[in-house]
């Protein structure tokens, strides 16, 4: 038990650093592509910081709730449920809206058509949520998996 509790503690510190990471990765993109940000009709972190700062608030109590109910059987099996299920979530739903920020389709009569991509995937945003979404998928499915003690069974 003291070791799965310190796994999650060290999932929550890596998490810190992937959170602050992608920060700084959105600054910097925005430092160095400033025309890029300007056809947004938002501020820079609108696209990265604030849906990062939110899905980091939620890995951190969803990793402090998984803390607290590891010595219960049926707690685990309930966190382990939900933490599987956003992480895989969080991964579908941040790779699905993660498109360019305008296409044009250029046809003619004499040629083909062509279509024109513009924008960027965010690579800071997708990165986050695929290690985010599977270390909580993981820690769901360790969580579900785990025996637990005899004294899961005892009513206190």
């Amino acid at each position: 038990m003291k070791k799965f509790n310190t796994l999650i503690s060290m999932i929550m510190v890596f998490g810190a650093g992937i959170f602050v990471e992608s920060l700084y990765v959105a600054y910097r993109d925005f430092i160095n592509h400033p025309k890029v940000y300007e056809i947004n009709s938002a501020p820079w972190y609108y696209y990265s910081a604030i849906p990062n700062a939110v899905a980091f608030v939620a890995f951190m109590i969803l990793c402090l709730l998984i803390k607290l109910a590891i010595h219960k059987r049926a707690g685990r099996i309930i966190l382990g449920v939900l933490a599987a299920i956003v992480g895989v979530l969080w991964m579908a739903i941040t790779l699905y809206t993660s498109t360019p920020h305008s296409y044009t389709i250029i046809g003619g009569a004499d040629g083909p058509t062509s279509i024109f991509l513009a924008g960027k995937y965010g690579a800071g945003t997708i990165i986050t949520a695929v290690v985010g979404g599977l270390v909580l998928a993981i820690s769901g499915i360790l969580l579900i998996v785990k025996k637990g003690n005899k004294s899961d069974s005892k009513v206190d």
